[in-house]
C-alpha cells in the first residue's frame, strides 16, 4: 500500500507538531514544569480554573478540559513522580567520557 501523498499545509503541520514534540522532551523543562505545577494547586487557583490538555506522542489529544478551583495535591505530588521517572529515563543513558567513569 502506497502512503497518501500529504499536501503542503499536511506536512506544515505534520512538521509543527514534531517540533512541539521534540521541544517538550527537553530534559531542562522538568524542572521548570515541576515547579511551575506547585503554582497550580488549590490555594493559588481558589475561584479559578486549570485548564488541562494531554497529547500523546502522535497528535492524539484528550481534553481540554477545566480543573474548578485548581489541582489537588495528591494530583500535583503524581504528575511530579511521573515528571521525576521520565526524567531518569531521559537521563539513564549517558556518552562515554563522562567525569567519574
Amino acid at each position: 500500500m502506497t502512503p497518501k501523498k500529504q499536501t503542503k499545509i499536511e506536512r506544515i503541520r505534520e512538521l509543527e507538531r514534531q517540533i512541539v514534540e521534540y521541544q517538550a522532551q527537553h530534559i531542562h523543562n522538568y524542572h521548570f514544569a515541576s515547579h511551575d505545577l506547585e503554582k497550580l494547586g488549590i490555594t493559588h487557583c481558589m475561584a479559578s480554573a486549570v485548564i488541562v490538555t494531554f497529547t500523546v506522542l502522535g497528535g492524539r489529544t484528550v481534553g481540554p478540559v477545566a480543573i474548578r478551583d485548581g489541582l489537588s495535591e495528591a494530583t500535583i505530588k503524581a504528575l511530579q513522580e511521573d515528571m521525576r521517572r521520565s526524567f531518569e529515563q531521559a537521563t539513564a543513558l549517558k556518552p562515554k567520557g563522562l567525569i567519574g567513569e
